[in-house]
Order: C-alpha cells, then structure tokens, then sequence
C-alpha cells in the first residue's frame, strides 16, 4: 500500500497516527475536521512554532465550538498536551528515574546546590525515594484509567482517539487529563 503525503510530515502532529481505513493518504477524518493552528516555524522549517500560541488540536480549535469541529457527535476529539509540559514531565521524571536506579550516573557535583540536595536524597532516602518512584508509577496509570472513563462520559468513541488519550495521559498525567476534563461536548438538545 502506498501512501501519498498531501501535507509535509510533522512528527508533532499525532493526526499522522490516525489513518482513513477509506483512503490511500493519512489525512483521516479528524484532520478534515479540526485542523492544526501552525505558525512558521524557524528558519522557514515545516515544524510548527509554538511561539505565536498555536496549538495542535483535533476537534477542538479557537473560533468554533470543540464539539463541532470534533464531528456532530464529538467522538473524535484529542488535544495534545503543550510542549511545556511535555518537555518538563519528561525530563522530571527522567531525572527522577536516574536518580532513583542509577545515581552514579547523575554528576551531582556540576549541579550545585540543587546537586547537594539530590546527593542527600539519594545517600540518605533511597528506599522512600523508590517507593515514590513507584507511586508516581502508579498514579500515571490510574490517570491513564480516568481518561479511558472521560472518555466513555464524556462520547469520544474513536478507538484511535481514545489510545491516544490514554497514551497521552500515561506518560504527561495530569497535564493531559485536565485538557480532557476541561472538555465540554455541547450535546443536542432534546425536545
């Protein structure tokens, strides 16, 4: 099967995970619905540039209701998660991670006073730091659950839609669950 590339490729967009079973080319439903608010990026490149406020959203946007751009029932809405907290999220946990099962790893003595305070926590807490390492393991995953449910209440039925509001979660927790949470379908009214 080949597949014909309408639009440059943009790793950030996850509108590339979700194909159109109907069609040879990965522009699915979702995209032609709800469209990415995209600024030139540097230096004329074809990633988007997050500095002018531009969010990547499927079925949800500015100038028009999330529920409509999202199709007429809402079942495939997805907003990702912001590049600030993916970017802190990612190395907090990383760090927390090398800290936790490899130490020696971490050149405490380049990073200061902040160094000192982690060489205390490491030589002196190791055993709690785990357990927490291990909580916050766990709580990723119960989020991850929650959206699956805010998901189901909320009428995003798109399987698709649904992993990549579980994937999401899993690794950025609250960060995404709350763009989740925030969401509000305008549902039509019964007569």
């Amino acid at each position: 099967m080949i597949m014909i590339l309408k639009k440059s490729f943009d790793p950030f967009n996850f509108q590339n995970l979700v194909k159109n079973s109907n069609s040879h080319n990965i522009e699915s439903p979702v995209s032609q619905r709800g469209t990415a608010r995209i600024c030139p990026g540097p230096l004329g490149s074809s990633l988007p540039s997050f500095r002018c406020g531009g969010t990547v959203t499927f079925g949800g946007g500015t100038g028009a209701s999330a529920a409509a751009m999202a199709g007429a029932d809402g079942s495939a809405f997805f907003r990702r998660t912001s590049l600030f907290w993916m970017l802190t999220v990612t190395l907090s946990v990383a760090y927390f991670t090398f800290m936790v099962f490899a130490p020696e790893k971490i050149p405490f003595q380049s990073l200061g006073v902040f160094g000192s305070f982690c060489r205390h926590l490491v030589e002196n807490y190791a055993g709690l730091m785990h357990k927490g390492w291990w909580a916050a393991f766990a709580v990723h995953v119960f989020e991850a659950g929650v959206s699956l449910r805010v998901c189901s209440n909320k009428g995003i039925s798109n399987s698709g839609i649904r992993f990549l509001w579980f994937v999401q979660t899993f690794l950025f927790g609250f960060a995404s669950l709350g763009l989740l949470l925030k969401y509000n379908p305008q549902r039509p009214k019964q007569r």
